[in-house]
């Protein structure tokens, strides 16, 4: 997850950089008995990601220790022909971390919804 923040930094404009990995598990269900009706998506899992400050120019400032975190989400799966389905979904995640700022470590929690839309093809 890359965001700018709303304000500038010393240097001026600085973004928020989540890096990092995900293990959980998912579960499908259609909604009916049916195999061309949509199916029910829900996940939950575990992350081990960190957080890193960047400068305007992409240049790393400051770097937080990896860390576990989590995310919970629901969706749907609809298929739009043999192949693919498209994938409409939204996300709970949350992280925090610990940022050495020189004078000291401050907290740095970061909770946000994210809303997605994707598709697969299967082969």
């Amino acid at each position: 997850m890359h965001v700018s923040s709303d304000e500038d930094g010393p240097g001026g404009e600085l973004d928020v950089e989540e890096t990092g990995y995900v293990l959980g598990l998912r579960f499908e269900h259609p909604l009916r008995g049916e195999v061309d009706f949509p199916k029910l998506r829900l996940q939950a899992g575990g992350t081990y990601k960190h957080i890193e400050i960047e400068d305007e120019e992409g240049d790393l400032i400051l770097d937080s220790d990896h860390g576990l975190g989590w995310e919970g989400g629901a969706g749907l799966v609809m298929s739009i022909g043999e192949r693919w389905t498209v994938t409409p979904g939204v996300r709970v995640r949350s992280l925090s971390r610990e940022l050495d700022l020189g004078m000291g470590e401050q907290s740095m929690d970061l909770r946000y919804v994210a809303f997605e839309l994707g598709t697969a093809w299967t082969f």
